[in-house]
């Protein structure tokens, strides 16, 4: 489903939760890992280097929704490459998915793709790993399945970012990845790297039962206020 069909729905939902900020107040209520790193070493992200044999690589997580829902931000845990020490543009892209195993039908992180959702672009310039928050153009996301995904701004950059790989999985998650020229497929549970979505419940829908579940876990996470976000221009 493209973005352009959630406009509609979102803006009535955007529009009451204006007129009611206490309910719809937004919580970090999705991630698929604590924070527990300032370390920079774990999953390359980004570009790649034909000479050398390396490939673009991108990753993401799959979560359930199960109760309407504007998702306001999303972000994740990054730091520049250790070896390069460059900054490296990415891309942050939310998709819906038809089911728990289905993967985004994106190849490249186009806004247009077709069950895109919300696109963003940002520049990871930060030695050490850390948090970093997206603003996005809210979005009304209703019960099923999705996708966060992060990859490379350019497929002719060499530049790489890293998700750090030393935080704490929360419970079991669903994380997927892909190369350059390639199609997505299920990553090794337990690489600890931590994603997350940032979104406010429905007004009318009850508040603290608003919950996520990552595919093959088994413990929802309530809402929890975050308070560890970087802001990202």
């Amino acid at each position: 489903m493209g973005i352009q069909k959630y406009i509609v729905a979102s803006v009535v939902g955007i529009g009451i939760c204006l007129l009611s900020a206490s309910v719809c107040q937004a919580d970090v209520l999705y991630q698929s890992a604590t924070s527990s790193s300032s370390t920079n070493s774990g999953v390359a992200i980004g570009g790649g280097n034909a000479a050398a044999g390396i490939q673009s690589q991108y990753v993401g997580v799959r979560f359930e929704v199960l109760d309407p829902v504007i998702v306001d931000a999303v972000g994740g845990n990054f730091s520049m490459d250790a070896i390069q020490q460059s900054p490296a543009g990415l891309f942050a892209e939310l998709v819906s998915l038809g089911s728990a195993t289905d993967f985004p039908s994106a190849t490249d992180g186009a806004s247009t793709d077709t069950d895109a959702i919300a696109f963003t672009t940002f520049t990871v310039s930060n030695s050490v790993a850390s948090d970093i928050t997206l603003p996005i153009l809210p979005r009304e996301l209703m019960p099923g399945w999705y996708a966060l995904t992060f990859g490379p701004q350019s497929s002719s950059s060499s530049l790489r970012a890293t998700a750090s790989s030393s935080n704490m999985d929360v419970d079991t998650p669903s994380f997927i990845t892909r190369h350059a020229g390639t199609s997505w497929y299920n990553d090794s549970p337990g690489l600890n790297e931590r994603f997350y979505i940032i979104a406010a419940p429905l007004p009318g829908v009850a508040g603290s039962a608003v919950v996520f579940l990552a595919v093959m876990g088994t413990a929802r996470i309530a809402r929890q206020r975050f308070t560890g976000a970087t802001p990202s221009n």
